[in-house]
């Protein structure tokens, strides 16, 4: 159970986020669908061979909830960041996104695919659609005022609440490693969301984006101890599920905590880098939770990689012209501090942010090589950018140091162009 008080959502002031054990919070949820008795007291049957699981092939309709959550994500995440070109796409790409998914369920109930109970599901479906549309309404509010929290909020407790629906009715045609990949991808997206709240320091989508982690683990959790008391996997594949479902118990807690810290130290670059590695740590088991069931989360997040690195990407622009500006202007303090945004924070992260999206099948491709060689490229100049910037604010009226400076963050702005452009070929 999420603790927040009303205090939590005025932006200046630190958040404070406790967990606490609640039966009533874990049993209002909508339990996993099992398909088989448990069998935890049958001694386990003679197995011919242990492989690992075939991939999971999804279904139109059991992905419904999976495309709504990576869609309303992208929203939030950008709302968070104030991205205007970026947030308009992912409300455009949303919209569009919720009428493919209330059609889809309409053709799918007129086949007989969903719920046999056609008046009472068409019924459901219409209360669905109207949420969604007030979502889309709440979406479009936020983008116009991001200043406005509280429908920032109501947005976060709309999705999740139009999210667990869309499940409620999808998980009829969803195994239970397609319900275990479900939740994981749930899981990363609000980490992501998480992450972003935590570097932006708003202590709203952080106390949503923490209540849904919290609820989701729970979840992901009965389904994989379903799995793993069941007879779908093989001895090897329940270990490491196991072992997955015991480092997210003892990462998750702490990630938590640490956000209550980054808030109130909005301004620490290595606490947050501790924070980022602590998220990227997560991301990796529970990578290794869905591959145990055959399922892959990564290539599903294609898109919300792809807008991370342009969005680190313009902000390594928009630090290069303030270097310029502040070099121009003599003013060796705004120097040393752009500089420092650069080197320890904006940089780091966008390439930790383009090599994340390359999936494992796709690292020696062309398009990573690419990738990789403007990364080098980019850190051969960085070093040039610095020396350049410093000799320039110590004579602001040297007109050739200024050049040589222009000429550099030139290279830097292309090289950086060449690095966006080729991470969605790499991540594909």
């Amino acid at each position: 159970e999420l603790e927040a008080t009303s205090e939590d959502m005025n932006k200046d002031k630190p958040l404070h986020i406790a967990i606490t054990s609640s039966s009533s919070s874990s049993s209002a949820r909508q339990q996993p669908q099992q398909r088989r008795p448990s069998n935890r007291n049958k001694p386990e049957a003679p197995r011919v061979q242990d492989l690992p699981p075939p991939p999971i092939e999804e279904s139109p309709v059991g992905n419904v909830a999976a495309v709504h959550n990576n869609k309303v994500a992208r929203v939030i995440r950008a709302s968070i960041r104030r991205n205007p070109e970026d947030l308009a796409d992912a409300l455009k790409s949303l919209a569009a996104a919720d009428e493919e998914l209330i059609e889809e369920m309409r053709k799918n109930a007129k086949k007989g695919v969903m719920d046999p109970a056609k008046a009472a599901f068409l019924a459901m479906l219409g209360d669905l659609e109207n949420m969604m549309h007030e979502e889309t309404d709440l979406a479009n509010t936020v983008a116009s005022n991001p200043d406005d929290l509280e429908s920032l909020s109501k947005l976060q407790a709309l999705s999740a609440d139009v999210g667990d629906r869309l499940d409620s009715l999808s998980k009829q045609h969803l195994s239970l490693a397609e319900q275990l990949v479900a939740a994981v991808r749930k899981e990363q997206n609000d980490l992501d969301i998480l992450t972003e709240a935590a570097n932006s320091g708003n202590a709203v989508a952080a106390i949503g984006a923490t209540k849904h982690l919290v609820q989701n683990q729970q979840d992901l959790i009965a389904i994989a101890n379903m799995l793993i008391e069941g007879d779908d996997l093989g001895q090897s594949q329940r270990a490491q599920l196991t072992a997955g479902v015991k480092k997210l118990e003892i990462l998750l807690p702490p990630q938590i905590a640490l956000v209550n810290e980054v808030l109130r130290k909005n301004q620490d670059d290595a606490l947050f880098a501790t924070f980022e590695t602590g998220a990227d740590k997560i991301k990796d088991v529970l990578e290794e939770i869905a591959k145990s069931v055959g399922g892959r989360v990564r290539g599903n997040r294609a898109h919300a990689d792809v807008a991370e690195v342009k969005e680190a990407v313009r902000q390594e622009k928009d630090l290069g012209r303030l270097l310029a500006d502040s070099a121009t202007k003599g003013d060796a303090k705004a120097v040393d501090q752009a500089l420092k945004d650069v080197n320890s924070k904006v940089h780091p992260a966008l390439v930790a942010k383009a090599r994340r999206s390359v999936p494992e099948q796709k690292a020696q491709s062309a398009a990573a090589a690419a990738m990789d060689e403007s990364i080098r490229k980019l850190e051969d100049l960085l070093p040039k950018q610095e020396t350049a910037s410093r000799d320039l604010v110590k004579t602001p009226r040297d007109a050739s140091k200024k050049s040589k400076l222009d000429s550099i963050n030139a290279d830097i702005a292309k090289n950086l162009d060449d690095l966006s452009n080729a991470v969605p070929k790499a991540g594909g």
